[in-house]
């Protein structure tokens, strides 16, 4: 078998706009109150800047990791939700606002899973060597816009955004092993914003066009979506230990985002062992992508993994897919 190099994750940066605000503060009627103490939500934060200004913040506290702007060879954005501004590339500003002259760019419209799929790009293209210096993924989340009093109608959101610089260099730190998704082959368009091309033309437009909506044809289709999100989601998981030659007992650590305490014992199973090494805040409103890396990051400086420990990463995208990537810790 041909060996491939390391690639490590060298460090994070965050935005997080402000202080936390508590979400019974947000005029919530009573379901939306009842809602929350089902949930385990709490609070979040109201950003005034868009998500791709929110990206640009969070990549550039990527200096603390002690990765200067020359060091940089591709820049991935992968917004949680929408640009800030339509078909623009938000890959682009933050080459341009942090002078990442020798950059290349891209930008992934994949959801909240795009953040986890940009890793594994950016892992392939540090292997194939096709530009020179470290490379960065990032996603931005400005849910509030969008949202009517933070929530969907199944659980609530925040503002922020998230990066994570790999690199090829040696060095103690989570390493990128693999990737893996599972996709919808129904209902993967019932959570959206309706607003976008398939508009129509001159058609007006409400306040709920530019909100996120959840619509299933009927109860037993939204029934159904439950039960392949389950098996959606062991499929992910099954494939990175199998691919790997590991099991659930040798996952260190499950970092999944804030969607809910009671949703996470559904998708594993009631007693499942992995469930006492699930790592999420659930008290945090839900920020897509943005959770795993804060909450991966904020785990493994406050309980650092053993030498040779997997850690997993997954997430959701909408009603469409679950995705996860597969880490082995390294001590040097």
């Amino acid at each position: 078998m041909t060996s491939v190099p390391p690639v490590r994750v060298r460090g994070f940066g965050f935005a997080l706009p402000g202080d936390p605000v508590p979400l019974r503060s947000r005029g919530l009627g009573d379901a939306e109150r009842a809602r929350l103490d089902d949930l385990g939500q709490e609070f979040g934060y109201l950003s005034p800047m868009d998500s791709t200004a929110l990206s640009i913040e969070a990549a550039a506290a990527l200096a603390n990791a002690g990765t200067g702007a020359g060091d940089i060879g591709l820049v991935i954005t992968a917004p949680a939700l929408l640009t800030a501004y339509g078909p623009e590339i938000p890959a682009v500003a933050v080459r341009a606002a942090l002078g990442l002259e020798h950059a290349q760019c891209l930008y992934l419209g994949q959801g909240c899973v795009g953040v986890l799929r940009g890793v594994q790009l950016d892992a392939q293209h540090l292997r194939a060597g096709e530009t020179p210096g470290d490379v960065v993924v990032v996603t931005g989340c400005r849910a509030s816009t969008i949202t009517r009093r933070w929530n969907h109608g199944s659980f609530f959101w925040r503002d922020g955004a998230a990066a994570m610089v790999l690199t090829l260099e040696p060095g103690p730190g989570p390493r990128y092993v693999d990737y893996a998704e599972a996709s919808a082959t129904a209902d993967w368009g019932a959570m959206r914003v309706r607003f976008g091309d398939g508009h129509p033309a001159g058609a007006d437009t409400g306040p709920d066009d530019f909100r996120i909506t959840i619509n299933f044809d009927s109860a037993a289709d939204q029934v159904a979506y439950i039960r392949s999100e389950h098996l959606r989601f062991g499929n992910v998981l099954a494939t990175l230990l199998d691919n790997n030659g590991i099991t659930e007992d040798d996952v260190a650590a499950l970092y999944l985002p804030s969607i809910g305490k009671a949703r996470i014992p559904n998708l594993l199973g009631a007693g499942r062992p992995l469930m006492e090494r699930v790592v999420c805040d659930v008290r945090h409103a839900h920020m897509g992508g943005v959770d795993n890396f804060l909450f991966m990051h904020e785990h493994m400086a406050k309980t650092p993994p053993a030498d040779g420990a997997w850690p997993v990463s997954m997430t959701p995208a909408f009603t469409a897919q679950w995705a996860g990537v597969l880490f082995r810790y390294r001590e040097s």
